[in-house]
């Protein structure tokens, strides 16, 4: 099973490019204006060359095509990767509780030994703590021993019609990953659909102006220009306080996509993770329901881990009948940023991983308030603590790639000084209370 940084950290190499493109979008606009600003009012010639952007325009449209070219690929990589984590984890459990069973293979009747096979499958969708440092047998040679076992080698007469039924369960559910037809449809059938997403979600970029109002991005770069030649004619001081802020607003929200439906605005990369991990959530559902038709599954199991955010609490550890699952369940299990998993069982066979003694213990504890200074946290509260410091980090360093490429040396200064001192803060907080840190969530250069 993926752990929280794993998922995190999956979809970084296809956010990274989207976060060097918005990078190249606001060193060009800054570069701009610090063209503009080095004009004489005698230069007004060269303000038509400067307000001349098709050529920037065009050439932040070939970088995304070339994103967009090789991102099915890179997608489907992702999620491949992703999903046969989980699934080589579960059938590395069945072989583990095979092994165990082959000595009652010969000895117990044979619908005994199915119940025992449907319990073992089931038990191992569930997530798997291996307690050695064994490599896990691999599929052949774990069907082999247990084809041994069943058919054992200088037995002349015919294998029983029961035991090649077991053998032939065994078999279907042991199926390699790439062979496993209905996994890989499954891939295939999120990728074009995350794909397709993404796409869409690039047509409708741009950036929040000073009003707080969305501008298509060859609406806010004319708007750009335009003030800042306005500026120019009024005076250098009104000029650079004017192009600061305009700077900041640029570095502080990004490129921004809308949501038109919604009115929801997310930065370009927010965006894009968003839709690759939601597509993932997708994915292993459909993959956890795949396993479980093949042993007869009634329900399904959610994962619990530390510190999810209140309203998804009362789920974690939890096992549901698969009505209340899909109309209850489901629904939290697809909002943005959830960690929970999902994995099919039998009730009433299948044995939850904790207690309800032990997940109320475990929930108590992430409600212990932690001190930090004079302030008290729990750990979910000191985690949104964390995401802020995050955000911080990141708007600072973009307000230096910003200014340093407006030629602004003294503002790039002080959001340098300021990103150090945030980025102490966030170590020693994050010390201080023992949290994971995720430095690949303050992207930008010093």
């Amino acid at each position: 099973m993926l752990t929280e940084r794993q998922m995190i950290t999956l979809p970084a190499p296809i956010v990274n490019k989207f976060i060097s493109l918005e990078t190249d979008v606001i060193k060009m606009i800054a570069s701009r204006i610090k063209a503009i600003a080095e004009l004489d009012t005698e230069d007004s010639y060269k303000l038509a060359i400067i307000k001349n952007i098709d050529n920037d325009l065009e050439y932040i449209n070939n970088q995304l095509n070339d994103i967009l070219a090789g991102i099915k690929d890179e997608i489907h990589e992702i999620y491949s990767k992703a999903i046969e984590s989980e699934y080589n984890d579960f059938l590395s459990d069945i072989a583990e509780k095979i092994v165990l069973l082959l000595p009652l293979i010969s000895v117990l009747p044979f619908a005994n030994i199915i119940a025992i096979v449907s319990s073992i499958i089931s038990t191992s969708a569930l997530p798997f703590r291996r307690k050695s440092s064994e490599m896990p047998l691999d599929t052949r040679s774990m069907l082999q021993r247990i084809k041994d076992r069943v058919f054992p080698p200088g037995i002349e007469e015919e294998p029983t019609v029961e035991k090649r039924s077991i053998f032939q369960r065994l078999r279907d559910f042991i199926f390699p990953f790439r062979r496993n037809d209905e996994i890989q449809t499954a891939i295939n059938i999120v990728t074009d659909e995350t794909t397709n997403h993404i796409k869409n979600i690039t047509e409708t970029i741009g950036f929040l102006n000073v009003n707080n109002e969305f501008k298509s991005l060859h609406e806010f770069y004319v708007d750009i220009l335009n003030k800042a030649v306005t500026n120019i004619y009024e005076g250098k001081e009104t000029f650079y306080n004017e192009m600061r802020k305009t700077i900041r607003i640029i570095a502080d929200r990004g490129l921004t996509h809308v949501e038109y439906e919604s009115g929801r605005r997310l930065r370009l990369d927010t965006a894009v993770r968003t839709a690759l991990n939601g597509g993932r959530s997708r994915l292993a559902l459909e993959a956890a329901r795949i396993n479980g038709e093949k042993f007869g599954a009634d329900g399904m199991e959610i994962s619990w881990h530390s510190a999810p955010r209140p309203s998804h609490e009362f789920m974690g550890g939890q096992q549901y009948n698969m009505g209340t699952f899909n109309r209850d369940i489901v629904p939290f299990l697809m909002e943005a940023n959830c960690y929970h998993h999902a994995f099919p069982i039998i009730l009433g066979i299948s044995m939850p991983i904790f207690t309800q003694e032990e997940i109320k213990e475990m929930n108590a504890k992430d409600r212990e308030l932690m001190r930090y200074g004079d302030k008290t946290y729990t750990k979910y509260e000191a985690v949104q603590v964390q995401r802020k410091i995050e955000a911080a980090i990141r708007r600072e360093k973009d307000r230096v790639t910003a200014f340093k490429a407006a030629g602004d040396d003294e503002a790039a200064k002080i959001a340098r000084a300021k990103a150090r001192v945030l980025n102490n803060q966030y170590k020693t907080f994050s010390q201080a209370l023992g949290l994971d840190m995720y430095p690949q969530r303050t992207a930008g250069v010093l």
